[in-house]
């Protein structure tokens, strides 16, 4: 039995009506939603559940490979250390860290630059030598069975509003899996908008929700656009949101924008 303890205030996550070029948006504000000294992402509020699931197969380590915009990773590293797992982060040599990466501390490693592949597994192969085998290298958006399972019951827990579109923020793919497992068999459309290829979004979602075809996954190269009228502030969510500025006229309604983080 997977304990699900979430990071989420007493009062769940808030919906809102907002506006995008005249069309009435419902805003799913988990960005909103987290307990202080979490970081504003719906991902952040699963960890301690995660966290507490590597804890019960014995895990000694997790490791991720991290990029610029992986500002969670220090969430990551504490909540596996309340529970005596370690985190091994790595990340390219670059002239200016990160921004979290003070956060990590000496749980920073870095590598030359490469592409993610070469890089990921040269991170998987350190994590081992250094923490032996009961570790886990946490793949890109953890996508791991037991995370989706998780990220899956927090969004059945504070359900998104019943809508016709959801316009979700998408990263790996991971979210918008777990959206599509948490709406069950609610008739939809759910357009993933991301800057990454659309087919390696694609695979992480047909890998985990058996190729739901409501799921529209869009990469968007336009435009970036400001003014939304809810905080967006990261990079996938401005991204869908320059997306839904685009497009709010011509989607099926009632819409929802799904505020993953900021």
């Amino acid at each position: 039995m997977i304990n699900t303890r979430f990071a989420v205030k007493r009062d769940g996550v808030r919906r809102e009506l907002h506006a995008v070029r005249g069309t009435e948006i419902i805003v799913y504000r988990a960005d909103d939603a987290l307990q202080r000294g979490f970081r504003p992402y719906v991902k952040c509020a699963v960890l301690p559940s995660f966290c507490d699931w590597a804890k019960s197969i014995n895990l000694t380590a997790v490791g991720y490979y991290a990029s610029r915009e992986s500002f969670w990773v220090g969430d990551l590293k504490r909540e596996a250390e309340k529970r005596r797992i370690r985190a091994f982060i790595t990340h390219p040599i670059t002239k200016h860290p990160p921004d979290w990466a003070r956060e990590v501390g000496d749980s920073m490693h870095m590598l030359k630059p490469n592409v993610y592949s070469v890089n990921y597994n040269i991170s998987k192969r350190l994590l081992r030598e250094k923490y032996g085998e009961d570790v886990l290298m946490l793949p890109m958006g953890i996508d791991v069975p037991a995370f989706v399972r998780l990220q899956t019951i927090f969004f059945e827990k504070y359900p998104l509003p019943i809508a016709s579109t959801y316009v979700v923020p998408s990263g790996s793919g991971t979210a918008a899996a777990c959206i599509a497992n948490a709406l069950g068999v609610h008739h939809c459309f759910i357009y993933a908008i991301s800057t990454r290829p659309a087919r390696s979004v694609e695979k992480v979602i047909e890998h985990n929700t058996l190729m739901d075809a409501r799921i529209r996954v869009h990469e968007f190269h336009g435009e970036m656009v400001d003014g939304a009228t809810w905080p967006v502030t990261k990079n996938w969510e401005r991204t869908a949101y320059s997306w839904l500025h685009e497009r709010a006229h011509s989607l099926i309604r009632p819409i929802c924008f799904v505020n993953l983080g900021r």
